[in-house]
């Protein structure tokens, strides 16, 4: 063979090399979101993908986008993990200012950070140790519910906690921000042992709690006066409690791809429990204030399936993304806006099972979503959450929103740090719909 030959047959082998890491390249570069008979990873936009219009701007925010500091609509509030915060809006600093307020988990110090400046200041330093679950009422930023370890980690204990001023600091304190460190603490009382579950009112101070015994679990209110009645019975135990509306507590076991859910209401008015669907794997839900949407995930043929059901017509319509109900929250004034964290890449295998169970995690795009229009609005997503710091990305938790829905906060599963998001690009949709609305009455 000649040498010629020879060193053609070397670079045809070399070309037929390159083109093929290419194309591997590209496989893998997809996410992996190419759909496989039995494993792997589907893509949570469907096989096809969507077309996205937005508003707000009209385009995808950018990572050079942002801006920087409070020009930033996304923010990462802490570097420390954080229980569970709110937000919340005052004139004490005779000035009228919004603030994340946020309960550190390792401590129990209570936080509170201005939406402008973006400096947290501590308000309380009463320490309670090793916060598991944190949840604050709506209604009240100085009422918080602390779940943490005992002495000896046998149990979880439920605290019933108030920020108060502290007596020992002067009285012209919060006329400034700095008069304002230190200038709380906590005092409260303790719920009853082994709580399973708990949810608080949205409209009052109501808390719903779950406890188990003798093969029965009880779902108990408890008023604020300290009053308490049991509005439901049931031998199941795995469930977990949403109180959607003034009157309506549903319940829903818990989602396991193994186990086929249940999904009930508990209407307070009537003091009646009624199983509204069943058989479904998978199932967890999550309702709007106005009673009437679910957001609905269970497994069809073992592939995840996220809905919309509109329960007065009991209409259906398939979302155009799959997520958890969990990591969603309903807008209070759109009715059919609902905000969810979207993971880039969905598990067939024991899911949601090893979500909960910490085995993995996600990543990822934070989204606006109007349910009956399918308009969809992309927040923020793996490059603006990288650019703050997030370099494996963000699994968003408990979404909340500020009163007036000018902010929303969400916890990063990852590492339990707190991030918020500014929601003034919609305000114009926000305020329409807060003026169509008069709650509590029928309109005249």
């Amino acid at each position: 063979m000649s040498r010629k030959v020879l060193i053609i047959i070397i670079i045809v082998v070399v070309i037929l090399l390159v083109v093929t890491m290419l194309l591997i390249f590209a496989g893998l570069n997809r996410g992996g979101q190419t759909q496989t008979p039995d494993g792997g990873f589907v893509n949570p936009f469907g096989s096809g993908g969507i077309d996205v219009p937005r508003t707000g701007g009209g385009s995808t925010p950018s990572s050079s986008g942002f801006g920087t500091d409070n020009q930033n609509p996304l923010w990462k509030v802490t570097n420390e993990p954080v229980a569970a915060a709110t937000t919340y809006t005052t004139d004490l600093t005779n000035e009228e200012k919004t603030y994340v307020r946020y309960v550190e988990k390792a401590t129990g110090h209570i936080y509170d950070a201005d939406v402008i400046e973006r400096q947290p200041i501590k308000l309380s330093n009463t320490t309670i140790p090793r916060i598991q679950e944190a949840v604050w009422l709506p209604t009240n930023p100085d009422t918080v519910i602390l779940r943490y370890l005992n002495s000896t980690n046998a149990e979880i204990q439920t605290f019933l906690a108030t920020v108060i001023d502290d007596e020992t600091k002067d009285e012209n304190l919060e006329l400034t921000e700095d008069d304002r460190v230190d200038s709380k603490r906590i005092e409260g009382s303790f719920l009853p042992d082994d709580i399973l579950e708990l949810a608080v009112s949205p409209v009052d101070e109501r808390i719903f709690y779950l406890i188990h015994a003798n093969g029965t679990t009880k779902g108990i209110i408890r008023t604020p006066q300290g009053d308490t009645e049991t509005v439901y019975t049931s031998p199941l135990k795995e469930v977990r409690p949403q109180w959607v509306a003034d009157n309506r507590i549903t319940i829903t076991t818990n989602a396991s791809a193994e186990v086929e859910g249940l999904h009930f209401i508990v209407n307070l008015d009537k003091e009646t429990t009624k199983l509204i669907y069943s058989n479904l794997p998978a199932l967890t839900t999550n309702g709007n204030q106005f009673k009437t949407k679910l957001a609905l995930f269970s497994r069809n043929n073992k592939v995840p399936l996220l809905q919309t059901i509109d329960t007065e017509t009991n209409q259906v319509r398939r979302m155009p993304f799959v997520t958890l109900p969990e990591k969603c929250i309903w807008s209070d004034f759109e009715e059919t806006v609902i905000y969810c964290a979207v993971p880039n890449t969905v598990p067939r295998n024991n899911y949601p099972d090893n979500w909960y169970k910490g085995v993995l995690t996600f990543t990822d795009t934070l989204w606006r979503i109007n349910t009956l229009t399918d308009e969809i609005v992309q927040l923020a997503g793996p490059a603006q959450f990288d650019e703050l710091g997030a370099k494996e990305g963000v699994d968003a938790v408990d979404l909340r929103l500020h009163p007036d829905e000018e902010h929303l906060t969400f916890i990063n599963k990852k590492d339990h740090t707190l991030w918020a998001y500014s929601l003034e690009q919609f305000k114009p949709q926000q305020e329409a719909a807060r003026a169509a609305l008069t709650p509590g009455e029928p309109e005249e």
